[in-house]
C-alpha cells in the first residue's frame, strides 16, 4: 500500500522505529533499524529542517505492507520538509526566500528539484513580472560567497 501524509513524529519503538502520521495518530507505521539509518543518512538535510522550524512539516511518501497481525511495516519512504503554507524547501535561506514570497501579494511559483545534485543551481522563485512575463531567480553557492543569476523566460 501507499502512504501519503503529514509526519507527526519518528520515536524510537521496542524493535526498530515507529511514525506516526498527524492525521493518523492511533495507527503506527513501523520502521526497522535498517531501514531508519538509511532514512536518517539520506534525509538528514529534510530532518534537519524540520526539527528547526516548528512552523515547517515534514511530508512523507511511504510503501508498506501490512503483518498478518495487522501491523503496518515501512518498506521504503522518502520525506521532504515544507514550509507552513506547504509550499517545499531545501534550505534555510531558501526557507526565508518562501516566506517571503508568500508574504507579498504577487504571482510566483517555485520549482522542485528533480534529479539534480544539490550543488548545482536550481530555479528558486518564478515571479510574474509586470508585463505578466516569468522570471526566474536561480542560487549559485561557491565556496567563498554566493551569487545570483536572474533569468527572463
Amino acid at each position: 500500500m501507499i502512504l501519503v501524509g503529514e509526519v507527526k513524529e519518528l520515536v524510537p519503538a521496542r524493535s526498530g522505529h515507529k511514525q506516526i502520521i498527524k492525521h493518523m495518530p492511533g495507527f503506527v507505521f513501523l520502521l526497522d533499524d535498517g531501514l531508519y539509518r538509511r532514512l536518517q543518512a539520506r534525509f538528514e538535510t529534510e530532518l534537519m529542517l524540520w526539527d528547526a522550524d516548528e512552523a515547517s512539516h515534514l511530508i512523507a511518501i511511504a510503501t508498506f505492507a501490512l503483518t498478518p497481525t495487522g501491523l503496518a511495516v515501512v518498506e521504503e519512504i522518502a520525506l521532504m520538509a515544507v514550509a507552513e503554507n506547504w509550499v517545499p524547501y531545501d534550505s534555510a535561506c531558501e526557507k526565508k526566500l518562501v516566506d517571503a514570497l508568500a508574504s507579498v501579494n504577487t504571482r510566483s511559483a517555485k520549482a522542485l528539484r528533480y534529479n539534480l545534485p544539490a550543488d548545482r543551481p536550481a530555479a528558486a522563485p518564478c515571479c510574474m513580472g509586470s508585463r505578466d512575463r516569468p522570471r526566474s531567480t536561480s542560487f549559485r553557492r561557491f565556496p567563498k560567497r554566493p551569487t545570483w543569476t536572474r533569468s527572463s523566460s
